[in-house]
């Protein structure tokens, strides 16, 4: 674990919100494996009064139940393009236009890339291959085939799956963007998105600013969510870049990281 300065704990006195992303962070992707630790340390943060929150690039109904049965207070879903409070109640919404939507689906199509959509309440894909079954064999494995879901269901985030480099094409890059998740895959989000967005439309309604924000991560989907609260956690088995942005870098996951980190900042 790196060295916590002074300053990082004086950071920490401001908290009052913990943000915490699922995959690799809070748990085991591949195994599913979900330390005590990682239980006891939301239970110990809400007893010492502390809102928690899920900030995750799934979606809600894609969560597992021992995640939900960590009652966290938000979750910020979709990498940042949906969030919402306990209860389901939306709080912000961040669609891809069905413009493109439209483009990009036909130039994934010209290029046999199969493609997937997320919704609020529901996903499809286009076609199953090799590299759809294997990037998601641990999230979904039952979607059904649908390339025009998007027409009658807000689309909040795609995938595109494929092992090559790609480059969106021109028509769309004002609108979309994309950032590698898996080796067979990438996410789709508006330009404008990012768990940043949905992290602080929780912030400023809870009357709350980003020093009062607090966020553990792994990967480089959490970025911007590092760059914007006021107190940022890496995962030991973080990417490097990630822990580069980080306040502070804890033990792996496997290691009791969450606990640990919590524990050497004073909070519980």
């Amino acid at each position: 674990m790196t060295l916590i300065t002074d300053s990082v704990l004086q950071a920490a006195k401001d908290i009052r919100i913990v943000f915490f992303d699922v995959d690799d962070t809070l748990k085991v992707k591949n195994t599913a494996y979900l330390p005590d630790s990682a239980a006891e340390a939301i239970t110990r943060l809400q007893d010492a009064g502390y809102l928690t929150a899920i900030a995750t690039g799934r979606s809600y109904y894609a969560l597992p139940d021992d995640i939900k049965a960590l009652g966290a207070d938000y979750y910020v879903t979709i990498n940042g393009q949906y969030a919402l409070t306990s209860t389901g109640a939306s709080i912000y919404k961040n669609p891809i236009t069905p413009s493109a939507i439209t483009i990009l689906t036909q130039w994934a199509d010209s290029l046999g890339i199969s493609y997937g959509f997320v919704g609020a309440n529901g996903s499809a894909i286009s076609k199953w291959s090799d590299y759809a079954r294997g990037a998601l064999s641990n999230v979904h494995d039952d979607l059904p085939i649908d390339k025009f879901f998007y027409i009658d269901n807000d689309v909040f985030q795609m995938w595109l799956f494929t092992q090559d480099e790609l480059e969106l094409p021109p028509a769309v890059t004002g609108a979309i963007r994309i950032l590698r998740w898996h080796e067979y895959a990438y996410d789709v989000i508006p330009r404008t998105g990012s768990k940043a967005k949905g992290i602080a439309a929780v912030v400023k309604r809870l009357g709350l600013t980003a020093d009062n924000a607090m966020a553990f991560g792994d990967e480089l989907n959490d970025l911007e969510m590092f760059d914007y609260v006021g107190l940022s956690v890496a995962m030991g088995n973080a990417h490097l870049e990630l822990k580069k942005r980080a306040d502070v870098t804890t033990l792996d996951l496997t290691d009791d990281g969450i606990l640990h980190a919590l524990e050497k900042l004073g909070m519980i």
